[in-house]
């Protein structure tokens, strides 16, 4: 009975491994109020895999994604849509994005911007890097 319970939780937990989650807003570009119901799509290889819509505060949402390189799509009524290509999800980081849409109506190409990885994330604590005495005493300091 053990043995089909370990079986069990190994399986769970293999099926959980390598997603993560994409959070963020969408405002509008002009006086930053939140922009509701706008349709979030994410596209790998050209393909739909899954999307939300945000929500009253134009807050979105998006768990249980494989890692993996994204094209977001941010299409909402009454504003030119936006993409962003080449988001580069990884395993086990939120990813948190903040888009601006602009008011007005196009009939062709959405605008595009491409994704650049953060530098640094607010939730990682895992640098790996302790700093001894004499580099804190040489390290530059605002007087």
């Amino acid at each position: 009975m053990k043995l089909l319970f370990s079986l069990l939780m190994l399986g769970f937990t293999s099926f959980s491994y390598g997603q993560t989650t994409i959070q963020g807003s969408v405002k509008d570009s002009n006086d930053s109020e939140p922009v509701t119901f706008a349709t979030i799509a994410l596209y790998q290889n050209g393909i739909l895999k899954t999307g939300a819509e945000t929500d009253i505060e134009g807050y979105f949402r998006i768990t249980s994604i494989d890692s993996g390189i994204y094209d977001i799509e941010i299409i909402s009524t009454g504003y030119e849509a936006s993409k962003i290509v080449n988001c580069q999800i990884k395993e086990g980081v939120i990813t948190n994005l903040s888009v601006n849409l602009e008011q007005g109506m196009r009939c062709f190409e959405p605008y595009t911007f491409v994704y650049c990885y953060p530098l640094i994330y607010q939730d990682d604590t895992t640098q790996g890097h302790v700093f001894n005495r004499d580099e804190i005493r040489h390290s530059p300091s605002r007087n």
